[in-house]
Parts: C-alpha cells; structure tokens; sequence
C-alpha cells in the first residue's frame, strides 16, 4: 500500500474501521504516544501488530462515544517510507488535534507511528 493511502485509511482506523489494522500494520508494528499515565509510561507502548492496535482503538472509542477524527493535511514521501499526518478530532464541544508520523515498510506496511496530541485543533 502506497504511504498516502495508509494516512487515509489510518483515520478511518481511528474513525471505528478496526479491519483495516490488520491490513496496513506489519506483525511488529508498534506505536509511541507522547501522553503519558500516572507511571510516566503509556499501556500502548506494549501493542504489538494489528489485531493489538484494533483491540485499543476499540477501547479508547468506546469510552470517548461519538468522538470523530478529520484530515488537516497529509504529507507521504513514497521513496523513503515516511508519512506525517496532521489531524482533529472532535466530540460534542471539545476540539483537539494532533500529529502522527509513519515509518512504512518497503512491504507497504506501517512499522512505527509516533503521535502526539495537540491541546487545541490543528490549523491546515
């Protein structure tokens, strides 16, 4: 899958989309959240390939209801495998945003996001 495709499908991933994890993450895909719990740590720096990430996202929608994830701006550099993605996600009357960037395999599948979210949405 061409990198511009996956930023696509990655936001209907988050959008409630699970199936498409497993189709654009590699076995050892893992993923770096830049929020950090009471321990200074994050539960999702232990995911591990899709079927993992499909299981959080899931869980993480299911105690957000009705929150809904747009494009800012893609940028995907097809040569070198590399992807950034500026998004907003909204629900009911609180705006956030934020940024993830993509290591794409040369198999086309995503190896490694890094995302961080924004106090506040993203201008395009």
């Amino acid at each position: 899958m061409q990198v511009n495709e996956i930023l696509n499908a990655w936001t209907a991933l988050w959008n409630g989309d699970y199936a498409i994890a497993e189709r654009i993450c590699a076995p050892d895909f893992t993923i770096f959240f830049g929020g950090a719990d009471a321990s200074g740590g994050n539960p999702a720096d232990a995911l591990r390939g899709g079927a993992a990430l499909a299981a959080f996202i899931e869980g993480f929608r299911a105690e957000r209801p009705g929150l809904t994830y747009s494009n800012v701006r893609h940028v995907a550099d097809e040569a070198t495998g590399h992807g950034v993605s500026l998004w907003n996600a909204d629900r009911g009357d609180a705006h956030t945003g934020g940024i993830d960037v993509f290591d794409v395999g040369p198999d086309g599948l995503v190896r490694r996001v890094w995302s961080v979210s924004a106090q506040r949405p993203v201008a395009g």
